[in-house]
């Protein structure tokens, strides 16, 4: 008879607590076992900007089993404004699409003017899809917009890419539809 105690025990050897991104990480590692290179996966979403690191086929969890949280690496110290992870200055809240929404929204209450209240109908509709559709109007803030996204992305990815010499960088999620438009300045 199986009791409780070797239950409990076999689903702690069959089961593992993880980040989300390290959760989606390991799926794509179980996908692609025959893919032998070093990289990173990046998931940039709409909310989101993390990554996991792939060494060797194997998820790098680091000490503390968090690794791949560098969208929170501070760019400009007590600068910007709060991120979920209640700093100012970390990468994400100027590289986001969450975060750059909420950029816009300061500043459209700062009475600045952006075509994007119109195109979403009310500021509080606006996303990532009506910036770009701002950015290829020519509107001002879309293009600082755009702008500031790809500097910062520019920074982190050179930043890993220094730190880790990662050989392949790959992104996914909404800011992905911004193509050339956002990622032709990230490269450069």
């Amino acid at each position: 008879m199986i009791n409780r105690h070797d239950i409990i025990n076999r689903l702690r050897e069959l089961s593992q607590v993880d980040n989300n991104i390290q959760l989606f990480t390991t799926i794509d590692i179980n996908k692609n076992k025959n893919d032998k290179i070093s990289m990173i996966k990046e998931l940039l979403n709409e909310k989101y900007k993390r990554e996991g690191i792939i060494i060797n086929d194997e998820i790098f969890r680091g000490s503390y089993g968090w690794s791949g949280e560098s969208g929170h690496m501070i760019a400009s110290p007590d600068e910007g404004i709060e991120c979920g992870c209640k700093n100012k200055g970390c990468l994400m809240s100027y590289c986001s699409g969450a975060m750059i929404v909420k950029i816009i929204i300061n500043r459209i209450n700062n009475n600045e003017h952006t075509v994007m209240i119109e195109l979403a109908n009310g500021k509080e509709n606006i996303s990532a899809v009506h910036i770009k559709q701002a950015y290829e109007m020519e509107d001002k803030m879309a293009i600082e917009a755009v702008e500031q996204m790809a500097k910062y992305l520019g920074v982190w990815v050179y930043n890993l890419y220094s730190t880790l010499n990662i050989n392949c960088f790959v992104f996914g999620g909404g800011l992905v539809n911004f193509g050339d438009t956002l990622f032709k300045r990230v490269r450069e």
